[in-house]
């Protein structure tokens, strides 16, 4: 075995790994004191015993990567949050065994954690839990159903002030009230996903009140946004960066007039089905902004398309386009 031989290993990844089981995990837990960070994704044999070994033998333990371990529960992770107080990076996306018991532990024992990604735990809800976490800048709740309007709330009111990035794609519980009290308790929030959720101008309104600081903004598939909505927290927010408009039918060339406006570092923009805008529009924005990417498939039939994406490259002949 490698292991023994490396008591100093201070970095271990070893992703997509199906084959590795409990017994693996034990043997860092037992070999690799020094261990900081752990990329165990896809350990799909892997289960809570083994991470318990690896929190009870790593104690220096910073990052930890069980993306895909779907046996790995709220056990596991709580013996993490006990035993690694240097626990700063969590990522446990597609793990249906974690539950509210992992929130509970995390927010009461892991002090320093600042980045936590939970993506696709249907079990998880009381996401309030983690307001706890004083340090915490970046969450990531894609795809966890449960999480409503309420324990949003409660998050936001322990620990909004450090938060820069929330990513809530797919939340469906989420109402779009939920917006309203986000810019004002997360004052420096950088990054915010909301796609797929039932958004209308009203709720973007509110969001703009207090939103200031965006650097990047997912909005596709939030199908009732219209030009009323978008263009004041377009307005709002100079440093938008990156933008996702993916499937916003109602928004008409007005909001591309609003970017070239309000949003000159804008780098990546996402259009797709967007089926009202015209492509003189397009055009001219490409043509002022600093654009980088732009995504625009399923606006014009395929030769119009194709006639666009000519002109957008004599414009911008770096850009690159997604059709």
């Amino acid at each position: 075995m490698l292991l023994p031989e490396c008591p100093n290993l201070e970095v271990l990844s070893l992703p997509r790994c199906a084959k590795l089981t409990d017994a693996a995990a034990l043997a860092v837990g037992a070999h690799l004191p020094r261990l900081r960070v752990a990329v165990c994704q896809d350990w799909t044999a892997l289960t809570d015993v083994g991470v318990a070994g690896i929190a009870a033998g790593c104690p220096q333990l910073e990052e930890i990567t069980l993306d895909g371990c779907l046996r790995v529960g709220s056990d596991g992770i709580s013996a993490l949050a006990l035993r690694c107080p240097r626990l700063r990076r969590l990522s446990t996306a597609r793990s249906y065994a974690v539950t509210d018991g992992a929130l509970a532990s995390l927010g009461g024992s892991a002090v320093a954690l600042q980045e936590l990604t939970l993506r696709q735990c249907p079990r998880v809800a009381a996401v309030g839990l983690l307001g706890r976490c004083s340090a915490l800048s970046s969450v990531d709740f894609s795809g966890c159903p449960r999480v409503d309007g309420a324990a949003l709330a409660a998050l936001v009111s322990g620990c909004g002030a450090t938060l820069t990035r929330l990513q809530l794609a797919g939340c469906v519980g989420l109402g779009g009230e939920a917006l309203a009290g986000l810019g004002r308790g997360c004052p420096g929030l950088r990054e915010l996903g909301l796609r797929g959720l039932a958004l209308q101008d009203a709720h973007l309104l509110e969001l703009a009140a207090a939103a200031t600081s965006l650097r990047s903004l997912g909005l596709a598939w939030c199908t009732r946004i219209t030009d009323a909505g978008l263009l004041p927290l377009l307005a709002r927010n100079p440093e938008l960066q990156d933008l996702d408009l993916e499937a916003l039918y109602l928004l008409t060339d007005a909001a591309l007039v609003a970017l070239g406006t309000h949003a000159p570092r804008l780098s990546r923009l996402v259009l797709r089905m967007c089926h009202r805008l015209t492509p003189g529009a397009i055009a001219e924005l490409v043509r002022g902004a600093p654009l980088r990417t732009l995504a625009l498939s399923g606006i014009l039939d395929e030769a119009a398309t194709c006639d666009l994406v000519s002109q957008l490259r004599q414009l911008r002949p770096n850009i690159a386009l997604q059709w």
